[in-house]
């Protein structure tokens, strides 16, 4: 087949195709146009063909041609670079003869014919312009749409369920966020979690969107918050449309934040004025204010409704007249109204007056205090007519401001002046007594050992007790004394003027030192059973020793802790060092709070020694404080301090958990062949505290040591303060093993009773009959007594104080073999106690 039969070949296939197409030969030339391609353009196929398919695909060069992509243009440039079978796809515009816009999609296939390059160019035309019309009207939607939302003040949203799917720009700003933020996001995620009416956010928008879909409109109020964490209050207009034919949920939503403030605090406001207009209401009836008009003319008396009865009187107690009044009136309260009704007619000045009056309630006369107010009204004349007030019923205020004075002057307890009180009439008195010349005096009481009686027997009894001495107090003193108390169990005596020189004022502070002593001292009776206090007294003088208040205060505490100290049941009156003795004493106390955590603390032991076999069989613990100032403070001085601040009981348990390990450490020692004990002193403060036993108990238990090689030493004060609950505690210890020795035996209150029935191994005898004892007959009788007491009793005895070699001897000749002195060795620390006596394992030449 030649040339001319393939194009006319190729030709006939063209006219075949139902749609538009071109066919060109290689010289890219139209050759062929089929009918569908010449009905759908217009134009004839003698004026198609011919055509080159580049000037086709070139803008304005044909009037068929509108616009192409370049791309076409390309392609059929550049047939070298064309693979077999290629194609080129892409869109055009163009013309019809007609002139009609018709948008197409283009397919340029090549055909070849073997390896001898393109034979044909076949053109596919397809017609989309309906479909770009619809695109572009969507398109115009779509901005018609945009531009109406975004010009709305209000926010605007649509939701596909609990989604939001789309919003405007106003709708974002509302949230404080930005459009691609809100987009794509919950309704749940944007609001608070529960809204005003209880209902979940989440669940209520669901149901919300189910019901405009299905039918219904209306409005809503919601609350958001925003990305701040701010709520936000819109209300809302709700109607459903359609998205690509889905249904959504249009809301129209505008921000009431501030118009609900408003509606809120407009409500509190009206709900402010109800409760006043109600407290005003009734304040007439509870709080008896009334209103009264005074016709100055007939003086009567006009009262509003029903003011007997917010006055709780009986009717016709007020009566209806100024005479009326003033018969509820005492002679003095009457002459008072009269003096400022007068003052207030003649000057024009409100009346005031606060005044008792005698009313009758619940059929019984009683005294009430009424505050009465009124303004004078003057007649064109200038002549006083009426005048209009309101009486309030303020007894109950008064008695409520005597209470408060009660309660901010004076002790709950005994009714004495407090501290505040106390130092105002003090320094009232060293005013009064600079400008006359007088004296003046302050007596700090301190009740001895009530702390004691106050544990043993319970708060309740220890409260009584110290009203009764408040009592006694009071009915022993002058009218013009005050009794105070400070608290706990001080009390402080004011004697605010005494005449004469420094010698007689102070005689007569002793005179009354005395019988303040005298009468707080004594018996007192609870629950059938007598118990015995006395007191210690600190005296200051004015203006002798300071005319401040507070320093003559401190003072006489000053003062009272040196009658303590001389032994209680004291007076004793302030020096000044007594003032560097407290300020010395309260530096103790700081640095002794701190000197365990600080590692100041430190033990020195003391051998005990049984002197038949030559031999330490034991040490005693006792404590020593390293200050960082002083140096070595001896017990002496700051036991007292630490019993007296409660410091002791950590002290002491420190002092118990150190010489326990170190018995322990010393007993494994292999120089150490017999069991070696360890004796430590228990304060009496640390004995009554309530976990004393079960603290032992834990100690042992945690450091392994073999109970009956702790001996526990006590003071006989403490078996007699409370008997019963001291032998329960000894009984305890007893059980488990540990050793009980009673220290400085025969100083206190040495008794049969408790050394027959309390559970004691020991008695130790004080260094004081100990020191005298080869010189004074008196101190070896003593001696031998308590040895004879000790035998009898089955007890071990001990002699504290033994300094020289005549003195172990004569103890030995006596019957005590078990010594403890400087003889032996002062206390040292462990690791010397060590070397010098576990080490040899036997006492010193000096010791035997």
């Amino acid at each position: 087949m030649n040339n001319k039969e393939k194009e006319l070949r190729t030709s006939a296939l063209a006219f075949e195709s139902n749609s538009p197409l071109l066919i060109a030969n290689s010289d890219q030339v139209v050759i062929s146009v089929n009918k569908a391609c010449v009905a759908l353009s217009g134009f004839s196929q003698e004026t198609i063909r011919g055509i080159s398919l580049q000037a086709l695909y070139t803008e304005g060069l044909y009037e068929l041609t509108r616009s192409a992509e370049p791309a076409f243009l390309e392609f059929l440039k550049n047939p070298d670079n064309f693979p077999s079978q290629d194609c080129f796809t892409g869109k055009t515009v163009r013309l019809s003869k007609q002139g009609e816009v018709i948008h197409f999609i283009e397919t340029i296939t090549v055909i070849r014919d073997g390896a001898t390059g393109p034979k044909n160019f076949v053109v596919y035309l397809q017609d989309v312009s309906s479909l770009v019309e619809a695109e572009r009207a969507l398109t115009e939607s779509r901005q018609v749409y945009a531009s109406l939302i975004e010009s709305m003040l209000d926010g605007v949203l649509l939701l596909d369920k609990s989604k939001v799917i789309d919003c405007n720009e106003q709708f974002a700003r509302m949230l404080n966020r930005e459009k691609r933020e809100v987009i794509g996001r919950s309704i749940a995620e944007l609001s608070v979690p529960v809204q005003a009416d209880g209902a979940d956010s989440g669940v209520r928008a669901i149901q919300v969107f189910h019901s405009i879909i299905g039918g219904r409109t209306g409005g809503i109020e919601w609350t958001f918050i925003d990305a701040n964490g701010t709520t936000i209050d819109v209300e809302g207009s709700l109607s459903s449309t359609s998205v690509q034919g889905k249904p959504v949920l249009l809301a129209t939503v505008r921000d009431i934040t501030q118009r609900k403030q408003l509606d809120r605090e407009r409500q509190e406001l009206v709900e402010m004025l109800a409760e006043k207009e109600e407290i005003i209401r009734l304040a007439s009836q509870v709080s008896g204010v009334i209103s009264w008009v005074l016709d100055m003319r007939s003086k009567a008396i006009f009262w509003s409704d029903g003011a007997e009865a917010t006055l709780g009187l009986k009717p016709g107690t007020l009566g209806d007249s100024l005479d009326d009044i003033e018969h509820l009136m005492s002679e003095q309260q009457k002459a008072a109204l009269d003096a400022v009704l007068f003052e207030a007619v003649t000057t024009g000045k409100a009346l005031k007056l606060e005044t008792a009056f005698r009313l009758g309630m619940d059929d019984q006369e009683a005294t009430r205090w009424l505050s009465i107010q009124g303004g004078v009204e003057f007649d064109n004349e200038g002549v006083a007519c009426r005048v209009r007030g309101i009486v309030s019923d303020i007894s109950e205020e008064r008695r409520t401001k005597k209470e408060i004075e009660r309660l901010a002057y004076y002790d709950p307890l005994t009714g004495l002046a407090n501290r505040r009180l106390l130092l105002d009439r003090v320094q009232r008195s060293c005013n009064q007594g600079k400008r006359h010349g007088n004296s003046g005096a302050i007596f700090f009481l301190d009740l001895d050992r009530f702390k004691l009686l106050n544990d043993s027997l319970g708060h309740a009894v220890g409260d009584e007790l110290l009203k009764e001495v408040a009592g006694r107090l009071k009915n022993a003193l002058r009218e013009e004394d005050t009794v105070a108390r400070l608290g706990g169990d001080e009390f402080v005596v004011l004697a605010p003027s005494i005449e004469g020189d420094s010698e007689r004022v102070a005689n007569k502070a002793r005179h009354i030192a005395d019988m303040i002593r005298r009468c707080v001292s004594g018996e007192y009776k609870f629950d059938d059973r007598y118990y015995y206090l006395s007191c210690s007294i600190g005296v200051s003088v004015f203006p002798q020793d300071s005319n401040k208040a507070s320093e003559l205060l401190q003072f006489a505490d000053a003062a009272m802790y040196l009658a303590k100290k001389s032994g209680r049941d004291a007076v004793a009156f302030y020096r000044t060092e007594l003032q560097t003795e407290a300020e010395q004493r309260l530096a103790l106390e700081r640095g002794l709070r701190n000197a365990t955590e600080l590692d100041q603390l430190a033990l020195f032991y003391q051998p005990k020694v049984d002197v038949r076999r030559g031999k330490v069989i034991g040490a005693e613990a006792l404590l020593r404080w390293h200050h960082p100032t002083q140096g070595l403070v001896m017990p002496d001085r700051f036991i007292p301090v630490a019993e007296e601040t409660g410091l002791i009981l950590n002290i002491g348990k420190w002092v118990l958990e150190n010489a326990c390990e170190q018995c322990v450490e010393w007993n494994l020692d292999p120089a150490v062949e017999d069991e070696f004990g360890i004796a430590v002193n228990v304060s009496p403060v640390q004995f009554r505290h309530g976990s004393f036993v079960k603290d032992v108990m834990n100690i042992i238990d945690n450091c392994g040591l073999d109970p009956a090689l702790l001996t526990l030493e006590i003071t006989e004060g403490i078996l007699v303060e409370n008997t019963d609950e001291a032998q329960r505690k000894l009984n305890e210890l007893r059980s488990i093993g540990v050793r009980l020795s009673i220290d400085d035996f025969g100083t206190g209150y040495s008794s049969l009773y408790y050394l027959k029935n309390l559970p004691l191994d020991e008695i130790k005898i004080d260094r004081v009959f100990v020191k005298d004892i080869v010189e004074s007959s008196s101190d070896a009788g003593v001696v031998a007594s308590i040895m004879a007491i000790a035998n009898n009793f089955g007890l071990s005895a001990v002699a504290e104080g033994v300094e020289t070699q005549l003195h172990a001897d004569y103890l030995k000749k006596l019957g005590c073999h078990l010594n403890q002195g400087y003889l032996y060795s002062k206390p040292i620390p462990a690791e010397e106690f060590a070397s010098k006596f576990l080490a040899a394992g036997e006492l010193n030449a000096v010791a035997q």
